[in-house]
């Protein structure tokens, strides 16, 4: 069966049924139901959510080890008014292990379906912006956000990775002519310091980028990952506002 739970923001009641709008005057945010028991997306509403309004959307892919409900702690910090948020979990984990990004094959298509599905959740609550649709993700989940947003470019208004190495294999590039165009913004932390993490191997990603064109690329180091975490949220408004306004103009 489905689970809805309720989000602590979620502390004005709404009158009316689920399968109406909801009133603009109440600020909520929540989980909302998918096709299995075992997974979740979560939803977040603006403050003060505007009916006639087209809103940005943030798809969010967690961290691995933790699940679709980070979104609650990730949207509030970047802008509590200015979008709507989505998060998918990942497809491969459990509740008591938490959830992973795998990049295999079949984890890699899973992962495509439950962010095209959590993007139609989102549209099916909310007045979404269609050409204003941006991929985030920390970690293991940084590194789905690039892959899906590089192979489907064209999906994406831009993505976000936050100590999410690039990805590699499955032809991740084989789009590469058109994903150079896509807006990026990519920070870590100089404390992650083992594997695929370390801070050499992100400064080579980010002249991989560089290399294959990446020319609308943002990038960010932050010394620890309270840094990231206290900072990253404020520089990702500011920037998505500017890919916003850029596409107005």
């Amino acid at each position: 069966m489905n689970r809805i739970k309720l989000s602590p923001l979620a502390s004005s009641p709404v009158s009316k049924p689920a399968s109406q709008a909801v009133s603009k005057s109440v600020p909520f945010a929540f989980d909302g139901p998918v096709t299995s028991a075992e997974q979740e997306t979560c939803l977040f509403g603006p403050l003060q959510y505007e009916e006639s309004y087209a809103y940005p959307l943030i798809v969010w892919l967690h961290s691995d080890g933790q699940n679709a409900s980070q979104l609650q702690s990730i949207l509030p910090g970047i802008s509590m008014q200015n979008y709507v948020g989505v998060a998918p979990q990942a497809p491969v984990g459990n509740f008591q292990c938490g959830y992973h990004w795998e990049q295999d094959f079949d984890s890699i298509h899973a992962a495509q379906e439950s962010v095209y599905g959590a993007i139609e959740s989102a549209s099916s609550r909310f007045n979404i912006a269609k050409h204003r649709i941006f991929l985030a993700g920390l970690g293991g989940g940084g590194t789905m956000a690039l892959r899906i947003a590089m192979s489907q470019p064209e999906q994406f208004a831009g993505v976000i990775a936050l100590n999410g190495p690039v990805p590699d294999g499955h032809s991740v590039l084989s789009r590469w002519k058109e994903a150079r165009q896509l807006p990026v913004f990519w920070a870590h932390h100089q404390e992650a310091s083992q594997g695929k993490t370390s801070a050499a191997s992100m400064c080579r990603n980010f002249q991989e980028l560089f290399t294959f064109g990446f020319l609308n690329l943002v990038a960010r180091e932050y010394p620890t990952l309270q840094n990231l975490e206290d900072l990253a949220p404020r520089e990702i408004n500011k920037w998505i506002m500017e890919q916003v306004q850029t596409a107005i103009l």
